[in-house]
């Protein structure tokens, strides 16, 4: 994780071409660690006899202080975010992978190189960008190595979103395009835990973060938790965590 606290941004840019000939150009010696996100097509690179070709929502990460090229024609339409920083690569991360949630990587990338344009924009916020984006591909790596794949963690996103009221799977299997059966099995198969477990796991935690802080009432939470009366929520409560929430709050001030 120093490598990541350590890294200070250097440069950005967003590059596209139609030329069915572009290859990225040499580099004898990278002085910069550097980061490629495609958004589009294929990149192609070899870095030192390593060969790498990076789809669209795919990054790849090279290292400092060695060459690479481009060794392939990207084809018709290529498009891709890049970004040099100094620093060293974090050891345990994959050089080149699929992104889970590809979309939050962009905007991320978007932003820097939106600011990069502005004269007067800080050099630290620009550092602290670079930062973000190693941290967050980080995570992504480590869900792509467990083989947690994108449907999987946009469904945990979308729960851990709407905690505060009842989710039912077949609401998430119409929010999806799936049946209720194969999105059961798949969250199963990657999480070793059901959907329906991993559901009310996620409101009970939201709940008891509610009850921790003291800012609301019995009722306030049983409101903000998408209960329509308190007693169905006294009623849930005991029946999943065997105590009421007045004992629960009494237990967390002990």
């Amino acid at each position: 994780m120093d490598s990541i606290i350590n890294s200070e941004y250097y440069l950005c840019g967003y590059i596209e071409t139609w030329s069915p000939t572009w290859k990225h150009r040499p580099r004898k010696y990278m002085k910069r660690s550097e980061i490629f996100y495609v958004t589009n097509g294929v990149l192609h690179i070899d870095e030192e006899g390593q060969e790498f070709s990076c789809k669209k929502g795919e990054v790849l990460l090279l290292e400092r202080h060695k060459g690479n090229f481009g060794n392939k024609p990207s084809g018709v339409y290529t498009s891709f975010y890049w970004i040099l920083f100094e620093g060293d690569l974090p050891s345990w991360i994959q050089k080149h992978f699929p992104l889970i949630n590809a979309q939050y990587i962009e905007n991320m990338m978007k932003q820097l190189v939106f600011v990069e344009n502005i004269a007067d924009y800080p050099r630290y916020a620009k550092d602290y960008f670079v930062r973000l984006i190693l941290i967050e591909l980080l995570r992504q790596n480590k869900l792509c190595a467990e083989g947690i794949s994108p449907l999987v963690e946009s469904i945990k996103n979308y729960v851990l979103a709407n905690n505060n009221r009842n989710i039912s799977v077949s609401e998430l299997a119409g929010k999806f395009g799936y049946s209720s059966d194969y999105l059961s099995k798949l969250f199963a198969k990657e999480m070793h835990l059901s959907l329906h477990d991993f559901i009310r796991d996620s409101r009970l935690s939201y709940i008891k973060e509610l009850l921790s802080s003291k800012e609301h009432t019995l009722k306030e939470v049983a409101m903000l938790t998408g209960f329509s009366e308190p007693s169905y929520f006294f009623k849930y409560f005991k029946y999943h965590e065997k105590m009421t929430p007045t004992e629960f709050i009494k237990r967390f001030n002990e």
